[in-house]
């Protein structure tokens, strides 16, 4: 679905349908930011990875599409090379493709992570985000059934037979999504299955994950199950925040000089199931996709405290919105 947001009075419109595919997941851009790429979540059999051209109106045209290779894919992230990243949460593996004047090539190579069998009970691999560190020389994907952080040098991560290096995850945290600070050597990442955010001092030169701090995203008196979702640096660098779907909020923290996260406060998301949010450039505004309450909810933030101004300006009708992507 295309939408066009006014920054000025966070407006959000309804432009057009661009195509209709199975189960849309994850929405990536290329670093030439003339492509947008479409993954297709197949929950029984092979997902898609599908690839669109802007136009200078901002409509997209289909260019290409081929299997994911995996079942239910749930994540695609661009390379600055133009290698494409497919993640496949069913049977844990990414797979690589290179993608070539918009258009998306066969599959290069298809990486499938090991059961752990010493685990008891045995622990499936479920790869659920690749991203890449800044720079460009490190590949890291969030193992959400290992608990582990695979990182792989990003110029042989498609070359077969070159194995990653761990970093394990406090058990069962179920590490989902992860972000890096643009500016200090901090990762941070979100864990699904605890709601907890991890902390990590990165090494750039060697690629290493030494985890730092151990943070509740969830108010610590909640008992319901955690499911936390997304994460994201706001554009001042001073806020990060995270959604978490059976709580139906947003946690916000504060981070400081150096990048250490602090827990702040919580909000209503505005609706149910927050799957995926943005925030856009300008970083006025945060958009929520709410999954099951099929809506996005527009929140205008004080720049300064991170938190929204009031209710959610606007709740716009949306069929089971995944993921969010401004394109500028």
């Amino acid at each position: 679905m295309l939408c066009r947001f006014d920054p000025f009075g966070g407006r959000l419109s309804f432009q057009a349908v661009i195509a209709k595919i199975l189960n849309p997941s994850y929405l990536a851009l290329d670093c030439s930011s003339q492509f947008i790429l479409a993954v297709s979540e197949n929950m029984v059999d092979e997902g898609a990875i599908h690839v669109f051209r802007r136009r200078a109106d901002g409509n997209l045209i289909p260019q290409n599409h081929q299997s994911s290779g995996g079942m239910s894919s749930c994540h695609v992230c661009v390379t600055p090379g133009g290698l494409v990243c497919v993640c496949s949460y069913g049977d844990g593996c990414v797979t690589f493709y290179s993608l070539r004047q918009g258009r998306v090539s066969a599959p290069k190579l298809r990486h499938c992570y090991q059961a752990d069998i010493s685990a008891r009970p045995r622990k499936l691999s479920h790869a659920h985000q690749a991203v890449v560190s800044p720079g460009g020389r490190w590949l890291y994907v969030c193992d959400l059934g290992l608990d582990c952080i695979w990182c792989h040098t990003l110029s042989e991560a498609a070359t077969a037979g070159v194995m990653p290096v761990a970093t394990n995850t406090p058990d069962h945290y179920g590490p989902r999504h992860m972000v890096f600070h643009p500016v200090q050597p901090r990762a941070y990442i979100i864990c699904e299955r605890n709601g907890h955010l991890l902390t990590y001092d990165w090494n750039s030169t060697t690629g290493r994950l030494s985890l730092m701090d151990d943070a509740a995203s969830l108010p610590l008196d909640w008992t319901g199950q955690p499911a936390a979702a997304a994460i994201r640096i706001h554009p001042s660098l001073a806020t990060l925040y995270v959604s978490n779907r059976n709580h139906n909020s947003l946690a916000v923290f504060h981070l400081d000089s150096v990048g250490r996260a602090t827990p702040a406060a919580y909000f209503p998301c505005g609706g149910n199931t927050p799957r995926d949010f943005a925030i856009d450039p300008s970083g006025r505004w945060l958009l929520c996709a709410n999954q099951h309450s099929n809506n996005i909810a527009i929140h205008q933030l004080d720049p300064f405290a991170g938190l929204p101004t009031h209710k959610p300006l606007e709740l716009i009708a949306a069929t089971c919105p995944t993921c969010i992507l401004f394109a500028v």
